[in-house]
């Protein structure tokens, strides 16, 4: 066995790390795949700058994409993220506080709302919803038929061929 110089030690230190490293790398990369299998929302931990959320759409051993939520009436966009800046990968509700996406929520159960009260009136004014007589229906009244079908989540029966 030879002397262990402080060189020595410096440089077994060094492997140390880096074996860490990978190994933190690979859990990351576990967990990364994990999320974009199962579609679920994630906080990103980076070595520098602030933490990115989203849901993973991509992945490769070297990089990430996320979805990112944007406010209402704006596109959602797409962030790339080097693997090797994740700290750590933590699975968090979409909808955090104030972010974008509360507001955007809001926004579809306004509509499901308006969608459903749409749908009641134009059955109180006895619109059909049964198969029978679908031809003579308008563009309109088969508009909320269809509307009617998805509000109550069921499949349209007898819808016309166009």
């Amino acid at each position: 066995m030879g002397r262990v110089t402080k060189k020595t030690r410096r440089s077994r230190k060094k492997n140390r790390s880096r074996s860490s490293d990978r190994a933190g790398r690979a859990k990351v990369v576990e967990r990364l795949e994990a999320a974009e299998e199962k579609q679920r929302h994630v906080r990103l931990v980076l070595r520098q700058g602030d933490p990115v959320a989203g849901f993973v759409v991509g992945l490769t051993p070297k990089r990430v994409e996320l979805t990112v939520l944007a406010e209402p009436g704006q596109v959602d966009g797409v962030v790339s993220v080097k693997v090797r800046d994740v700290v750590k990968v933590r699975k968090v509700p979409a909808v955090l506080g104030d972010s974008p996406a509360l507001g955007r929520l809001t926004h579809l159960e306004e509509i499901e709302e308006l969608a459903q009260a749409v749908v009641d009136e134009a059955f109180e004014e006895g619109w059909p919803y049964d198969p029978q007589g679908i031809e003579q229906l308008t563009a309109l009244q088969q508009a909320i038929r269809e509307l009617a079908c998805v509000v109550r989540r069921e499949e349209p029966v007898g819808t016309p061929e166009a």
